[in-house]
C-alpha cells in the first residue's frame, strides 16, 4: 500500500493501526489513502502561498528592483 501511495511502509503502519484504534473499520480503510492526499496536497508547487507561505522563488518575484543609477549630467 505504501508503494502505491508514495509514503514510506510504517507511515502506513502507524496510521492504520492509529486509525483503526479510534474510527474502527472505516479508519483501518481510509487512513492510508487520506494521508497520501494531504501530503501530496501539501507537495504541490503552490500549496505554500495558499497557506500564506511564500516560496523563495515567490519572494524573490515580490521584492521591488534596485532603484537605477543616476548619472549626473
Amino acid at each position: 500500500m505504501g508503494a502505491a501511495l508514495n509514503l514510506h511502509p510504517l507511515a502506513v503502519l502507524v496510521l492504520t493501526i492509529g486509525a483503526g484504534c479510534i474510527f474502527g473499520m472505516l479508519g483501518l480503510v481510509l487512513a492510508a489513502p487520506i494521508a497520501s492526499a494531504v501530503v501530496h496536497i501539501m507537495r504541490r508547487p503552490g500549496a505554500g502561498a495558499r497557506l500564506g507561505h511564500a516560496s523563495p522563488k515567490e519572494a524573490r518575484r515580490t521584492e521591488s528592483p534596485p532603484e537605477a543609477p543616476t548619472v549626473p549630467a
